[in-house]
């Protein structure tokens, strides 16, 4: 009946038979398709490979957030659900973006990035000034993973067969290149200056190239490559591991180390490093006040072998660093104020104090979580959940505040302040966000809306309190 309809233009019928066709036949699918002997998929778009449609839809600008909104009422822009369309166009993609999700890898980073990895493909995003990411693929090999600096700085490594590539700021040439600056374009990281290194990676095969690296450490302003034949670095600061007359600046540079001594991974943070083994524990940095943890307030030059075995560090300042080892929290530096509020030091410990030895906290019964945090921004916070409170001591600038919020949080987000704010959001146990202010305590009101603009602020863990004589080495 439909075929026989009168006066049919020829683009006209060709519509029609395509309807009669899907009425009788069923509509094309495009997963799940039943084939006979002898048939193959046809060469479509939707029969690619998962992670190959994945990536073309990400480079035609599919947003794989299918949450992310704008506004305060929640309201969801025009531009961004267009960019989220793309995933319902048939249930191929629709599974293919789920998939992603579950298998993939999302990074976000506190400078409004965010980098989406699945299948080996990697995605870049930026917010824009309405906080909509657009991304565009990284133009390297398939990576195995990525290596990001997590402070206000921002260069990222990744990891791929083919060797390892670079891109971020690298104004300390922290990343090794010999031009300071910003380098959007991804580059090859070289070791002209470490002949193990560079001869071993010359040695691995084309597409194992990635073997070279056991760990990666990165901080705003130096990194660290952990290899199966040595350890380089690459940055500020190498005068604490090399002589002078022994380092190739803007370059990356080995760093010796006693012959027996294995490491096993790195702790690298901003005044201190940290490398364990299964033979002892190394350490250098920053020890004008004590704060290695070594008895004495000698300058440190190269690394020391530390009569302490320190699982994590907690808190690095310029002042003092706070360690754990196993379920003890330690303290060495200079006391100051927030040390001295906080209730955490031991009798007969004053403000200005040197502890070169550390000393055990007195942290309070039935401690679930704790955070100790510093950066030159925030400045000091330190943040404990028990007793269903979160109890949390902020020194900014001039001012000393403190706050308890009415329960026990799991995270902690802080967001760009203005000078005098003393703000923050904690997580509670539903996974709400909620808003407590210092300058104005009694209220810690729920701000899951805020939140969502904020994705790409770091979110910083509360550590779980470690049972007693647990530990890592």
């Amino acid at each position: 009946m439909l075929l026989a309809i009168p006066g049919l233009t020829d683009a006209a019928r060709s519509r029609v038979e395509h309807a009669v066709g899907t009425l009788l036949d069923g509509p094309q699918l495009s997963m799940n398709v039943e084939l006979h002997e002898d048939e193959s998929l046809e060469d479509s778009l939707h029969t690619l490979l998962q992670g190959t449609l994945w990536a073309i839809l990400m480079q035609a600008g599919a947003d794989p957030d299918l949450e992310r909104h704008i506004g305060g009422h929640g309201e969801v822009d025009s531009s961004i659900s267009g960019a989220r369309f793309l995933w319902f166009m048939c249930k191929k993609f629709f599974f293919t973006h789920n998939v992603a999700e579950k298998d993939g890898i999302t990074i976000a980073h506190h400078m409004r990035h965010e980098y989406r990895i699945y299948d080996g493909h990697l995605f870049h995003g930026r917010e824009n000034k309405i906080y909509l990411i657009q991304f565009s693929r990284a133009r390297i090999p398939r990576v195995i993973r990525v290596v990001m600096d997590q402070t206000e700085s921002y260069q990222i490594v990744g990891v791929t067969p083919h060797g390892l590539y670079g891109w971020g700021f690298n104004d300390y040439c922290q990343l090794g290149f010999k031009s300071t600056g910003y380098s959007a374009v991804p580059r090859r990281l070289t070791f002209e200056g470490c002949s193990e290194v560079q001869q071993y990676e010359q040695q691995l095969p084309p597409w194992n190239k990635d073997r070279l690296v056991i760990q990666i450490s990165m901080t705003a302003v130096r990194t660290f490559i952990l290899t199966p034949v040595g350890f380089v670095a690459t940055g500020v600061g190498l005068q604490q591991f090399l002589p002078d007359n022994r380092i190739t600046y803007k370059a990356f540079n080995p760093v010796h180390l006693p012959n027996h001594f294995i490491p096993s991974r790195v702790m690298d943070f901003r005044y201190v490093t940290i490398i364990p083994s299964g033979q002892g524990q190394m350490i250098t940095g920053e020890n004008t006040l004590g704060q290695l943890g070594l008895g004495h307030t000698r300058s440190v030059t190269g690394f020391q072998s530390s009569p302490h075995r320190f699982d994590e560090v907690l808190q690095c300042t310029p002042f003092y660093n706070i360690f754990l080892q196993g379920a003890a929290v330690l303290f060495a530096g200079k006391v100051c104020n927030i040390m001295v509020n906080s209730g955490l030091l031991p009798g007969g410990v004053s403000d200005q104090d040197i502890v070169s030895d550390p000393l055990r906290l007195i942290m309070p019964a039935g401690l679930s979580r704790f955070l100790f945090h510093f950066d030159p921004k925030v400045q000091l916070i330190h943040a404990l959940a028990y007793g269903g409170e979160t109890h949390v001591h902020w020194w900014r600038g001039w001012h000393a505040k403190q706050a308890t919020a009415p329960f026990e949080a799991s995270a902690v987000i802080f967001p760009h302040l203005k000078p005098g704010e003393l703000r923050l959001y904690l997580r509670d146990g539903d996974g709400s966000w909620r808003k407590l202010n210092l300058m104005k305590p009694g209220k810690c009101a729920q701000c899951d809306g805020v939140i969502h603009r904020m994705k790409s602020f770091k979110v910083h863990e509360l550590h779980d309190m470690p049972p007693p004589g647990e530990g890592r080495g």
